[in-house]
C-alpha cells in the first residue's frame, strides 16, 4: 500500500459517500472511510476500506485524531467532506451540523498539520434550511434567510 495516495472521504456510509468510496477504490486509492461510530456500515463493504470513527461535534477530539494519524505518518493527500444534513427542523441544526462541524475539521486539520493537498466539500441548497415543500419555489438571489 506505500505509495498510494490517501483519502479521506467524511460522510462515507450515505448515499453519496459511499458511491465516493467505490469511485476512490477503482482509481486506486487509499479509502480512509471517515463515518460516525454509530454509522451503518451496510454499503461500505469492499475490501480495502479504512474506518476512521470521527466525531466532527468535537474540535478536539478531531485534533487528536489526525496528530495521532500524524505520529503514524499517515497524511492525507485529499479530503473530501461529504458529512452534513439536507433534512432538519430548525435551520440552527443546518447551520451546528453544515457550518460549525466543517469548521471543526478544517481548524483540526490545521492544528495538527493535516492540511491536505486538495480539500473537497460537498453541499446542497440545504445549506440555505428547510425548503418550502408546498410550493418548491426556488432559491434566488437576495433571499434571506
Amino acid at each position: 500500500m506505500a505509495g498510494r495516495k490517501k483519502i479521506l472521504i467524511t460522510g462515507a456510509s450515505g448515499f453519496i459517500g459511499s458511491h465516493l468510496v467505490d469511485s476512490a477504490l477503482n482509481h486506486g486509492y487509499e479509502v480512509f472511510a471517515g463515518i460516525r461510530q454509530s454509522s451503518s456500515r451496510e454499503f461500505l463493504a469492499r475490501e480495502g476500506i479504512r474506518f476512521l470513527e470521527m466525531d466532527l461535534s468535537s474540535e478536539k477530539k478531531l485534533n487528536e485524531l489526525f496528530k495521532n494519524y500524524n505520529e503514524k505518518n499517515v497524511r492525507f493527500d485529499v479530503v473530501i467532506h461529504n458529512a452534513g444534513t439536507t433534512v432538519e427542523q430548525r435551520k440552527g441544526d443546518f447551520d451546528l451540523v453544515n457550518f460549525h462541524y466543517t469548521r471543526n475539521l478544517v481548524r483540526s486539520l490545521e492544528n495538527s498539520d493535516s492540511v491536505p493537498g486538495r480539500f473537497i466539500v460537498i453541499s446542497s441548497l440545504a445549506v440555505y434550511g428547510p425548503g418550502d415543500s408546498l410550493s418548491f419555489k426556488p432559491i434566488i438571489p437576495g433571499d434571506v434567510f
